[in-house]
């Protein structure tokens, strides 16, 4: 009997890392030339997306605003996500719809955008999102 309840502990550690493994997300390599003199503000991001499936989780997505021009990261299980930035006349000064599987890293040029407050919004499918606020200066 200890024999086969040490064996149902080691299949469900087993079980847990495989599951992590598969929740893993990508690391992305970001050249030390492009931001070693960049300024650095992540911006805080919040909502009610969550991942599909029987368990949800709060989906990690970051969003860093160089001054520049901003990067997101999303996971890639997120599939088709709509970003929009809009102004403080909560007018849409940018838009658009990438799948996260396949690119789940972007920058985006603040170059064309208005000096002040900004609002990026995140969207899936379901119509749940993410957003967060940042500054152009």
């Amino acid at each position: 009997m200890k024999k086969l309840m040490l064996f149902f502990v080691f299949l469900s550690i087993a079980g847990y890392i495989h599951i992590l493994k598969a929740m893993s997300f990508p690391r992305v390599n970001i050249p030390t030339v492009l931001l070693s003199d960049k300024k650095a503000d992540v911006i805080d991001i919040g909502g009610t997306m969550t991942s599909t499936g029987t368990r949800p989780f709060s989906v990690p997505v970051s969003a860093v605003n160089y001054s520049e021009y901003i990067e997101v990261t999303l996971p890639r299980f997120l599939g088709e996500i709509s970003i929009r930035i809009y102004d403080e006349a909560n007018d849409v000064v940018y838009e658009e719809i990438i799948n996260a599987s396949t690119q789940s890293r972007l920058l985006i040029s603040t170059a064309s955008l208005s000096m002040g407050i900004h609002r990026i919004e995140f969207t899936n499918s379901q119509g749940k999102y993410l957003e967060g606020d940042f500054v152009v200066e």
